[in-house]
């Protein structure tokens, strides 16, 4: 298969999928915020399909790569752990502040808050993603309090109809 053989290849054929994508939004985006959404400017964009296809693609040929390299991914990513968790909070902050942004300049009109196919949503996903990997064996402080504070809420969240109904 193509994920054994060449991983490089589909990795990139996968991104510029994404990036197809990616970019399809943001032209739209950028047409409907110019006002020339229904013109001839706009009308090649009606070849490009807006789908949530493109993410998955790419999610999941990265899934099928991780799956034949798993040792040597995690030996790479390991070290750059730490950056990785960096990442994680500065494309998660870019991400929110993006959607924001775009909210505010295009009179509120717009669905771009509930894309999950911008830039920074897609960096904040594979850096979560790698993040996750790289920190797989840590133990986070304080794990046994929140596990028992777990299972006390979830008691509490399953006996609160019958105490609601006495």
């Amino acid at each position: 298969p193509l994920a054994k053989n060449r991983p490089r290849l589909l990795i990139a054929i996968s991104v510029v999928v994404l990036v197809n994508g990616i970019a399809t939004g943001y032209m739209r985006q950028y047409y409907r915020f110019m006002g020339i959404e229904n013109t001839i400017f706009s009308a090649p964009m009606s070849y490009l399909p807006e789908r949530p296809v493109f993410e998955f693609f790419f999610y999941y040929v990265v899934g099928l790569v991780v799956c034949f390299y798993q040792a040597p991914l995690k030996a790479f990513i390991t070290r750059y752990r730490w950056v990785l968790l960096g990442m994680v909070f500065v494309a998660g902050a870019l991400a929110i502040a993006e959607a924001e942004w775009v909210y505010q300049i295009s009179d509120r009109v717009t669905d771009w808050r509930s894309r999950t196919l911008t830039l920074p949503t897609a960096l904040y996903a594979l850096s979560f993603i790698l993040s996750f990997l790289a920190f797989e064996q840590a133990t986070p402080p304080f794990s046994g309090l929140l596990y028992r504070m777990g299972v006390n809420t979830l008691g509490i969240y399953l006996m609160h109809k019958s105490v609601l109904l006495v």
